[in-house]
Parts: C-alpha cells; structure tokens; sequence
C-alpha cells in the first residue's frame, strides 16, 4: 500500500472554539470555501487509489453524531465510507481505553503504507498529537496539508512549526 490519507477530527474547524459548540447554523456559511477545498482535495485522493482513515472522537460504538455532522454535510460527505476509520479521545492517538481504538489496532492500520498525508482539525492538537503517534510507528514521509487544518492557538501551531515538526522531520505541503 502507498499513500494514507489520515483525516483528523474533520468537523473541528466548525467549532466556536475547541470544545464546541458546533456551528451548523447560517455561521456555518464561512467554512463553504474551505469546506470545497476539502471536498475536492479527498476526491482527489480517492480517485487515485489513495485510502483514507477517519478519525472519531466519540467511543467506536457511538460515532452517530460525528456521522451526522459528515453526512449532512454535501461537501464533507464525500468522506464516507472511509477505507478505514479509528476512534480516538479528545486527541489524535490511540489509548487503551474501553470503545476507542488501541494503538495496536491502529498500528496495524498504519504501518503498512509508504507515505501519510493528514488534514483535519487543529493543527496544534489533535493533528499533532496524530502525526507524532505516527512518527513514533514509522519512518516513512509524512506530510501535513497545513490549508486543510484548523489553528485554534496561532502562537502555538508557529511554535510547533518551527520546533518540533521540523524535528521529527514533518513536512507541510
């Protein structure tokens, strides 16, 4: 397997801020450009035989309203079914807690692919946390698409730009 296409928390930058509340009301109207880069960038990826890995915050058994969210979404439904799908919580690595996936789970879905693009959610949390989990399973290139992510704490993401993304040898595309 080549590329995997990591989908982090795809509804975050619809938050008010981290935490929520969710913006579904005429808000919403803000995120169409972003929404649309999205959208074409995931069927981009599809259509090249990219797979895609979702990530849930709520427990495995219970991701209806992060479903819902994605589903009633025309520009992010494009998203469904992924090829495979993890829950994750509050951050973007495994734990070994009931309903969530563990790392060994999610290991065996990472390491077989030669190279990992991540989009998502914030880029100073849950895409960090991501990455760095995936850079602690493998070697391989990983590349963050920095226009496709959310920053909640600009002082932080330039932070982590600078320092430890460099350092783990993360590229931003």
């Amino acid at each position: 397997m080549t590329t995997l296409l990591h989908i982090v928390h795809p509804y975050t930058y619809k938050l008010e801020r981290m935490g929520g509340p969710l913006i579904l009301d005429e808000r919403a109207e803000q995120f169409k450009e972003r929404d649309k880069r999205v959208h074409d960038f995931i069927k981009a990826s599809k259509y090249t035989g990219i797979q895609t890995l979702i990530y849930w915050e709520t427990p495995i058994d219970r991701p209806s309203f992060s479903l819902a969210v994605i589903l009633e979404d025309p520009c992010l439904s494009i998203m469904m079914p992924p090829n495979h799908a993890v829950s994750t919580p509050y951050c973007g690595q495994p734990k070994e807690q009931p309903g969530y996936t563990t790392p060994k789970e999610y290991a065996k879905i990472v390491l077989p692919f030669k190279r990992h693009y991540f989009i998502g959610g914030a880029l100073e949390a849950c895409v960090a946390d991501a990455v760095c989990h995936v850079r602690s399973l493998t070697d391989k290139p990983i590349i963050i698409v920095e226009n496709l992510c959310v920053t909640f704490d600009s002082k932080h993401a330039e932070h982590l730009k600078k320092t430890l993304f460099p350092a783990k040898e993360i590229k931003f595309g």
